[in-house]
């Protein structure tokens, strides 16, 4: 990735900090268990680096640990992990040719309905080591003085350290291919715009039958003011799906209608609706309004998706891009947005949904507001999914949760947060389980390169099915160095 994007740089502009991170965590529960609990001590060493770079041709951030876990317990599995979060753009020729380029590895539930505290380290037999990558090259041409044209191809892969072997709801590594292709006047002053637009994705399953989807559509918009713009749309989609279980999910012609609104520099709203749902447009609304000390968004969607789709976005639209100290917020509206060192992302946490092949119909509304006053940075979010399976036999999922936190800045040395978390999954047929979790953490800076970090943790989880309950409580301690 960086040396595709290396003959720009510049050594004065980059910024490489290598860390090294020690922590101990006492668990009362350790395979997050109804019954037969086991405590341990757990200990972690992360030797890790962030690479950074800002300029007006490359954003570069990477941010990789090495994690090494082991456990007092016989029942813990000493195991090495990769904890990566790489991002680059980078503009190739000047206002022409531009690549994007992401990577990750993590781990990951293999079903939401796993005993799970919000980490990976408890009960870590429920998660798979998952990596994604994505390269995707675009170029764009201004034909004339309102018209652009341009082409973009998206690579991407999900892969899984344990994918299953077979089944309807089996892990499977994918890879997939995405082009688009477009024509638009939309950036241009006129009162009348217009655009259209190809899309074509595929996604190459391992151990199922591939994803497809077809998508061909034309825009005619109207600027009434430099506020209020609406936009109608006219074109063919095709998902692939022989027996959906909604209608408006099968393959045919649509129309569409989106309004843009945006009364004042702090204030957006936009509103979409299509006649069918689509992998490659979702519609639905989005509100966005910032005041002197807070931001509010509300966020509702639509559409076909997937797991892989879902991994394949870090940072989703509908998220809060904030300073550190939780002010001037501003709304992602593209996935994966590329944060500078004094960034923090404000995203509501939203579940994951179990790593199965199938695609999904998916209905997702989340709220969030970040309100920064003094020292203190404040967060509320809310969600609320509900998945329908188009070819599997997983039943429909239903998601609700809220999240909640305080940070306050004790001193120039000093910081507290406190996070509280609710959820409820209800799977069709299947027991609901409500989880619950509270978080207090101190940090204090030993100097200019040294963090001491104090972690208290609760969580539990009840359910329909007394099998599935749990309770666990942990106290940890860290040691960061930067070197």
């Amino acid at each position: 990735m960086l040396i595709t994007v290396a003959p720009f740089a510049n050594g004065d502009d980059w910024k490489f900090t290598p860390s090294l991170e020690l922590k101990e965590d006492y668990t009362s529960n350790l395979d997050l268990t109804a019954t037969d609990e086991e405590s341990s001590f757990i200990t972690q060493v992360l030797p890790g680096f962030t690479l950074t770079k800002q300029g007006s041709h490359l954003d570069v951030n990477v941010s990789y640990n090495l994690q090494y876990v082991d456990y007092s317990s016989s029942q813990g599995d000493d195991a090495t992990n990769h904890l990566l979060n790489a991002a680059a753009n980078s503009e190739l020729i000047d206002d022409h040719l531009f690549l994007d380029v992401r990577a990750s590895a993590s781990q990951q539930l293999t079903s939401n309905r796993n005993a799970s505290n919000g980490g990976s380290v408890n009960s870590s037999g429920s998660y798979t080591d998952t990596t994604t990558f994505e390269l995707s090259p675009y170029w764009q041409h201004r034909i004339s003085e309102d018209m652009t044209a341009g082409v973009r191809l998206t690579y991407s892969e999900v892969n899984f350290d344990e994918p299953a072997t077979s089944g309807s709801t089996a892990t499977s590594d994918t890879s997939g291919l995405d082009f688009k292709v477009f024509t638009e006047t939309h950036s241009s002053s006129q009162k009348i715009h217009w655009g259209i637009n190809l899309d074509s994705q595929r996604s190459d399953l391992d151990q199922t039958s591939d994803n497809e989807s077809e998508n061909i559509d034309i825009s005619v918009g109207y600027r009434h003011s430099a506020q209020l713009d609406t936009t109608l749309t006219y074109g063919y989609v095709d998902n692939h799906l022989d027996d959906p279980t909604d209608s408006t999910a099968s393959a045919g012609d649509f129309w569409g209608l989106s309004v843009d609104w945006a009364p004042s520099p702090r204030t957006n709203l936009s509103a979409s609706y299509n006649s069918k749902l689509q992998s490659a447009n979702d519609y639905g609304l989005s509100f966005f309004h910032r005041k002197r000390h807070s931001t509010w968004t509300v966020n509702y969607t639509e559409g076909i998706t997937s797991v892989r789709q879902s991994l394949l976005s870090n940072i989703q639209v509908g998220s809060l891009i904030c300073n550190s100290d939780g002010s001037n917020c501003t709304l992602v509206r593209e996935n994966n947005p590329i944060l500078t060192e004094d960034q923090l992302a404000f995203a509501v946490n939203v579940p994951t949904t179990s790593l199965i092949n199938d695609r999904f119909i998916q209905k997702k509304l989340t709220a969030n507001v970040v309100v920064s006053k003094g020292k203190s940075t404040y967060s509320l979010g809310f969600f609320s999914t509900d998945r329908e399976f188009q070819t599997g036999s997983a039943p429909a999922e239903q998601d609700i949760g809220i999240n909640l936190s305080w940070a306050i800045q004790l001193n120039s040395r000093s910081r507290a947060s406190v996070s509280y978390n609710w959820s409820e999954l209800e799977p069709d047929g299947l027991a609901k389980d409500t989880v619950n979790g509270l978080s207090l953490n101190l940090s204090k800076a030993l100097g200019s390169k040294t963090t001491v970090n104090i972690a208290l943790n609760a969580s539990d989880r009840s359910s329909d099915d007394s099998s599935r309950e749990f309770s666990e409580q942990s106290v940890g301690i860290g040691l960061i160095r930067n070197f």
